[in-house]
């Protein structure tokens, strides 16, 4: 009996190293939102572990880390987060060697036109700037790298300026540059850098829930009356919202294609596995707003 208390014990101890273990697991890098984690994997590439402590398929103004998460940030080497007003919780993150960076108190808000936007990321060109910001930053835990780091950030600002001035020159040719969109606007940034017109027909709904009989009525009377072609909705909006308004239009007789416009605040899983990156979410944005135009000329 008292080998078998011995041999269990023994098991019990190697069981409890284990989880400790993988408990504390260790990132070189942590971020909080999807479009920090892009831009540090576009630089680093497989030089160094980078985290994204968000789940996916989640609304990131509600998220709370759990204290797993919390001491995995601590021993990062770098940890990178939104805002105070985004994360909040971030400002009691202390670190235990490593560097805490909030990348909105490096922004020049002369970048959105003097006003300060907590969706920032949104606009191409200061999406550009985090990178030169998150570089030098990676720069810092890691010297002996700059060259390959440098590299790989110019490769990417570079192609994200690209695609961005192409439809610059596409809107050049457009006379109407207005879209409908339901639900919060957090694309200020993007509108503004583009000269883009959105206008929130219905703005205290959340797409990402499951929609109220009130919520139909109310989007339903706004597209009656406007009677746009398209519709846009954020990123994570459910399948059963879109198809909602589908039907409940179809019964007043009305035809409307609905488009996502993506805030890259969060990815699906399936767009996580698949790799896709702010600049594949930016073409795919341009290609959404092309068709919607596009098919009203």
């Amino acid at each position: 009996m008292k080998r078998i208390l011995i041999i269990l014990s023994f098991f019990s101890l190697l069981f409890f190293l284990f989880s400790c273990q993988k408990e504390t697991k260790q990132f070189d890098i942590t971020t909080t939102m999807f479009f920090q984690y892009d831009v540090v994997n576009q630089i680093v590439d497989n030089k160094m572990s980078v985290s994204l402590v968000t789940p996916l398929e989640i609304d990131i103004h509600n998220y709370e880390p759990t204290p797993k998460t919390i001491k995995n940030i601590n021993n990062s080497k770098l940890f990178l987060y939104t805002s105070n007003l985004i994360e909040p919780w971030a400002q009691k993150i202390n670190l235990t060697t490593g560097n805490k960076f909030n990348i909105s108190t490096h922004l020049d808000n002369n970048l959105n036109n003097g006003h300060e936007d907590s969706h920032y990321w949104t606009s191409p060109e200061t999406f550009v700037t985090i990178i030169n910001l998150i570089l030098s930053e990676i720069i810092k835990i890691d010297p002996d790298n700059k060259t390959y780091y440098e590299t790989n950030a110019t490769n990417y600002k570079n192609e994200i300026i690209q695609v961005s001035d192409d439809f610059l020159g596409y809107l050049a040719t457009k006379n109407l540059k207005t879209i409908f969109y339901v639900g919060h606007n957090s694309m200020s940034a993007f509108a503004t850098f583009f000269g883009i017109n959105i206008i929130p027909i219905v703005d205290d709904i959340r797409p990402d829930h499951d929609i109220t009989a009130k919520e139909i009525v109310k989007i339903v009377e706004a597209i009656k009356n406007l009677r746009p072609s398209h519709l846009f909705i954020p990123e994570l909006t459910t399948d059963k919202f879109t198809k909602t308004i589908q039907n409940e239009l179809k019964s007043e007789n009305l035809n409307l294609k609905i488009l996502e416009l993506h805030g890259y605040h969060n990815l699906t899983a399936n767009d996580y596995k698949s790799h896709i990156s702010y600049l594949d979410l930016l073409t795919r944005n341009i290609n959404n707003l092309k068709e919607s135009w596009d098919n009203n000329d």
